[in-house]
């Protein structure tokens, strides 16, 4: 938490994430509160992106058996991004950016100054009920690695990223926000929790990173045609990730396919902020070879 990296991190979100916030602009908040989806009432942002793959199927005129694959793919990669999610979050439990900025003086970083009057946009909560951060650890977001996954899934069944979408919330019914990439709402969704002040953007970094790997593997490894199935197990390959995330100048996030032959020794791990990966024993000690393990850098 000392590093230059956090330090970004840590005034970034103060400023765009303040309830009072003079800085993030009117866009920024309906963004913010359109992705949101944090309210008992409205369920999950899972909900959300099953609408947005909804709306898209009937656009491009899926037949059923296609409905039928497309919306399987698209919950079982959502599915495995919760996963990595909550693994990371009770990994690391690392601290959400109110009591970061107002107990800053306990951070050891002395570029950090608290703020103990700091309040957050907060996620938006039921009629009568205040905004609110989420009650557990920040690392990564889920909101960044569902959303990431969901729209990877989208882009990789229909062949490109590039797609004109116009989309609804019922967050704030009747606002609309358009994009000309899966990408770009994906991009948006992520950087939203920022704006509301509950999350770092290395949690949407990192999350959009894992988001997109566990998509693009799931995509390429289930729901295949038979034609299409080189009869060797699933997952006997790598996929690397690289977060693109100039902001942080980290290190690169890599998902790793166990191979078989690997067993449960298999995996890279790559040091936070830099260094040399060295092959190390994945902490899944349970996990089944073929499958896709995602190994984060620690945000400490």
């Amino acid at each position: 938490m000392t590093s230059l990296a956090y330090t970004a991190a840590f005034y970034e979100v103060k400023v765009l994430g303040a309830a009072d916030s003079t800085v993030r602009t009117p866009d920024q908040t309906e963004a913010a509160l359109f992705w949101a989806y944090d309210r008992p009432s409205k369920g999950t942002p899972l909900i959300l992106y099953n609408e947005i793959a909804q709306t898209v199927a009937r656009a491009q005129y899926n037949s059923l058996a296609e409905d039928a694959r497309l919306f399987a793919l698209l919950n079982l990669a959502m599915a495995d991004a919760g996963i990595s999610v909550w693994n990371a979050k009770y990994t690391y439990q690392f601290w959400r950016p109110v009591t970061a900025i107002q107990e800053a003086e306990r951070d050891g970083n002395p570029f950090t100054i608290a703020d103990p009057s700091w309040t957050p946009l907060g996620a938006p909560n039921d009629p009568g009920e205040p905004s609110f951060t989420p009650p557990f650890p920040s690392y990564t977001s889920g909101h960044s690695t569902f959303g990431a996954a969901a729209f990877r899934i989208l882009a990789d069944f229909y062949g490109s990223d590039r797609y004109h979408l116009v989309l609804h919330s019922d967050e704030l019914p009747g606002v609309t926000r358009t994009f000309d990439s899966f990408s770009a709402a994906a991009a948006e969704n992520g950087r939203s929790r920022i704006y509301l002040g509950i999350h770092w953007s290395f949690d949407d970094a990192y999350g959009q990173a894992t988001g997109r790997a566990v998509g693009d593997y799931i995509f390429e490894n289930f729901l295949l045609a038979k034609d299409d199935h080189p009869g060797l197990p699933c997952g006997t390959r790598m996929i690397d990730a690289v977060p693109s995330s100039p902001r942080l100048g980290g290190p690169e996030m890599i998902a790793i396919v166990a191979p078989p032959s690997l067993g449960d020794e298999g995996g890279l791990w790559n040091p936070p902020f830099g260094g040399a990966a060295t092959p190390t024993p994945h902490p899944w000690s349970n996990r089944k070879p073929g499958t896709v393990n995602t190994l984060l850098p620690s945000p400490n």
